[in-house]
């Protein structure tokens, strides 16, 4: 009888494992597919931009002076 009831709550112990495994995964995978690849793309126009500018901007300032 003891030994059926712990057997029964490590059967339990497995399964809620289980369910907190998947449903980690499942948030992790939707949290990677949450991200707008628009908003990607427009990130990295706007870092380019500033490096170009920021690659630049010493020779505009000479240019003027």
């Amino acid at each position: 009888m003891v030994l059926s009831h712990k057997l029964r709550a490590v059967r339990m112990i497995c399964m809620e494992d289980k369910l907190a495994n998947g449903n980690s995964q499942a948030l992790s995978e939707e949290a990677v597919s949450d991200i707008n690849p628009t908003v990607l793309i427009g990130v990295f126009i706007a870092v380019s931009t500033f490096f170009i500018l920021a690659s630049t901007i010493g020779s505009v300032v000479e240019s003027f002076s």
